[in-house]
């Protein structure tokens, strides 16, 4: 969905694991001027490259990637794929 160019938005996570967002942007992403909000001080400010590549490296320190994430447990059976809801009922089945 695009927002354009002057919309602010912000993103909630309703799992309890780590997530990751997708942002398509057009154009050279780092010749236009970028802002973003601060939100332990309630304010928007230029947007630091460096402060987010370190945001990331922290992130991934805390938070390791398992070994065989199984994205199915937080999906909604209607929307899964036959196969994947075979594998959710054996899933359930074991526990």
């Amino acid at each position: 969905m695009p927002l354009g160019p002057e919309i602010i938005h912000s993103v909630i996570n309703p799992i309890k694991r780590l997530t990751g967002a997708i942002h398509v942007y057009w154009g050279d992403f780092f010749a236009v001027p970028r802002s973003e909000w601060d939100p332990e001080h309630l304010v928007e400010g230029p947007y630091d490259v460096a402060k987010t590549l370190a945001l990331c490296e922290q992130s991934n320190r805390l938070y390791p990637a398992p070994a065989h994430p199984d994205f199915t447990e937080e999906l909604p059976r209607k929307l899964l794929p036959t196969r994947a809801k075979k594998t959710q009922r054996r899933q359930r089945a074991k526990r």
